[in-house]
């Protein structure tokens, strides 16, 4: 399910277009200030209809970190105290906190840069609720009321403020250099700061794009997630981009605290009924277990 937000018309020419992108990329972002960025930004989103995703209750989503030590809680899966949050992130200010999660179990290992040798915590989650979030990297082919402009214009429109949100969302930040964050949390304040959204998509930065990273406001992750499993894993190695894994612990089970109920091992696939049968194989690194029918089969 999905909404559609029509903003106000901007009739702006192609060279307009062009030449805000390159004052925006010509700013010195040790100095500048977001809001500043946030400013000019804002006459390339007026006349779009954005297309924002409802998702029902179900959803399962991933979030991870490298961890050289098993943690015992589930507040170390979640997102981090404002107070420890000191630097510039992806969609965020010092200062403010935001639950960063994937679409796809692959695409954490690549967001942390997880490098062969590395331990590694990842958690699956599930809503329990709708999720109502705001869509920044896969604008829809045409921008809505910037007639008269010819459908070729409104194309490469388009395809120009596109190209600027793609490139800075996934774009490699090296440490201590996080003030290059600003062009992507001016982005996103724009999008998901109204209180109607519970959160903000965007591309990934792993699998060249190919997968959803999604932002989730804290009031929404607090009643509204629920995690199901945390695995604890090696990487054995990584090559052009592909994590080869081992599931060194794992735990489906949580105390009332909040504390992780690990089992001690990686998990196991059981046979339910007398005459299933499981066919292996290895994918993406790792042993996937499937019925007859082609279904992942959990381990538990």
């Amino acid at each position: 399910m999905e909404r559609k937000y029509k903003k106000p018309i901007q009739n702006l020419s192609l060279k307009q277009i062009q030449d805000i992108i390159e004052e925006i990329r010509r700013l010195n972002l040790k100095v500048v200030d977001i809001d500043i960025i946030k400013e000019k930004l804002k006459p390339l989103f007026k006349g779009y209809t954005l297309r924002a995703p409802i998702y029902e209750p179900g959803l399962k989503l991933y979030r991870g970190r490298v961890c050289n030590e098993k943690p015992n809680n589930i507040k170390d899966m979640t997102y981090p105290p404002a107070k420890l949050i000191t630097k510039y992130q992806r969609v965020n200010r010092p200062g403010q906190s935001v639950f960063y999660c994937c679409a796809d179990r692959r695409v954490p290992f690549s967001e942390c840069f997880a490098k062969t040798g590395d331990r590694f915590i990842l958690s699956r989650w599930k809503t329990v609720s709708r999720l109502f979030v705001n869509n920044i990297g896969y604008l829809n082919d045409n921008i809505m009321g910037l007639q008269p402009k010819s459908l070729d214009e409104l194309k490469e429109a388009n395809r120009l403020i596109r190209n600027i949100i793609d490139e800075e969302f996934t774009k490699n930040v090296n440490e201590g250099e996080e003030y290059l964050y600003k062009i992507t949390i001016a982005l996103a304040e724009k999008h998901f700061s109204d209180d109607i959204f519970n959160g903000l998509l965007y591309p990934s930065i792993a699998i060249k794009a190919r997968s959803d990273n999604l932002a989730l406001k804290p009031h929404y992750v607090d009643k509204n997630l629920m995690i199901e499993k945390v695995e604890f894993i090696q990487i054995v190695s990584v090559k052009d981009s592909e994590y080869k894994k081992k599931v060194l612990d794992s735990a489906t089970s949580f105390g009332k605290d909040g504390s992780i109920e690990w089992k001690g091992h990686p998990g196991k696939w059981y046979l339910k009924k007398k005459g299933d049968e499981l066919i292996l194989a290895v994918e993406n690194g790792q042993w996937v277990a499937r019925d007859k029918n082609g279904k992942v089969i959990e381990r538990n």
